[in-house]
């Protein structure tokens, strides 16, 4: 099986200050792979790097053979997407419409190709199970509803590693388990590749094919 992320002598922080590394990862295509490490680690740092939002204090990402921090944003939008724990809910935003951010940073400002946009909108969240949600506002979701409709719009983006950031948080254990379950049946029919961080040790046993230990 290919690889689709790896990393070279990786060291990750903020300003000038390394948290975590040096790191060389290699995380295999069409898997979901579970990052486990105690608070203050630097878990949300790394996945931040991963995903050239911040920059690496020294080393190399590469996604699909790509140098993820040597190459324009929508070239890297197509790449990887990222899921972190910020809780979203602008006023007068639909389910809709933020699945529909993802597929429109996707394909550009000035995209053309809007009646893709709109196909891979409706099949994102029909993946997360939230078609019949598409019409209600951010504000009225619950919780877990939030939560799917944020990985909706980065699976809308179409970037084919998509890396999260606990979750499974502010989830109940029913919530937490059928979200995991949706993960790992969309890796195996599509063969996404997930990278997410959760200190939901039972779960990621459960349902990781692989766990990184920091």
């Amino acid at each position: 099986m290919n690889t689709i992320l790896t990393t070279h002598a990786l060291c990750v922080g903020y300003n000038h200050k390394i948290v975590l590394g040096p790191l060389d990862l290699a995380i295999r295509e069409g898997t979901m792979t579970g990052i486990k490490a105690r608070n203050g680690v630097g878990k949300t740092t790394l996945l931040k790097t991963l995903a050239a939002i911040i920059p690496a204090q020294s080393g190399e990402v590469f996604v699909s053979g790509k140098n993820i921090h040597q190459i324009s944003l929508s070239e890297r939008g197509l790449l990887v997407s990222i899921v972190l724990t910020d809780r979203v809910r602008l006023n007068g935003i639909t389910v809709k419409q933020l699945v529909q951010m993802g597929s429109d940073s996707a394909s550009g400002i000035y995209s053309f190709f809007k009646k893709d946009n709109e196909a891979k909108t409706t099949e994102a969240m029909e993946s997360m199970g939230i078609a019949e949600l598409g019409e209600k506002p951010l504000s009225q979701l619950s919780d877990g509803e939030l939560q799917k409709a944020m990985i909706a719009r980065a699976l809308a983006q179409g970037s084919r590693l998509i890396l999260m950031d606990e979750p499974t948080a502010f989830l109940d254990y029913v919530a937490r388990e059928e979200l995991f379950v949706l993960l790992k049946n969309l890796v195996a029919k599509t063969g996404l590749t997930v990278l997410f961080t959760s200190h939901d040790i039972a779960l990621m046993e459960k349902y990781g094919d692989e766990i990184l230990s920091l």
